[in-house]
């Protein structure tokens, strides 16, 4: 999120047994220069160009993604999860937020309060049941639309 519209998303697909992780992939798509969005997407959506009002390297940006995601990875590698589970708790859009969660066959709804020491998603339902969830589809509805 950039000025409170997204300029960016990012997907996640993970193979896992009970315990072990086969794989992630992770997707990132970025608006890097686009000038215009369709209508239903203006007052959602914004690009690095807009942002910045001028074009922005591509080559340039990737690189620097990839350095940061290396040395993010390393430390994870060196320092497990809860050395970076602070940065990822103050940078969240999602905690605090009325999040759905798409989870294997059923709906969840609630709000998102936590991620804990496993990186599990924990979402307070509707009914008060506090439940952490590892997977899933995630959208934050709310003040911000869509997420």
């Amino acid at each position: 999120m950039l000025n409170s519209k997204k300029v960016c998303g990012i997907l996640t697909e993970m193979s896992s047994e009970i315990d072990v992780v086969n794989y992630i992939v992770i997707g990132i798509g970025i608006n890097v220069n686009c000038t215009e969005f369709p209508d239903d997407l203006k007052e959602k959506a914004t690009s690095l160009q807009l942002e910045l009002e001028k074009p922005v390297d591509r080559k340039k940006l990737l690189a620097s993604l990839l350095n940061n995601l290396e040395i993010y990875y390393k430390e994870y590698e060196e320092k497990g999860f809860e050395s970076l589970r602070p940065l990822i708790l103050e940078n969240s859009i999602t905690i605090g937020k009325e999040v759905r969660v798409i989870y294997t066959d059923r709906e969840i709804r609630g709000q998102a309060i936590a991620i804990d020491k496993e990186g599990k998603l924990v979402i307070k339902t509707e009914k008060g049941e506090e439940i952490a969830l590892l997977s899933g589809e995630v959208s934050v509805r709310g003040l911000l639309d869509y997420i």
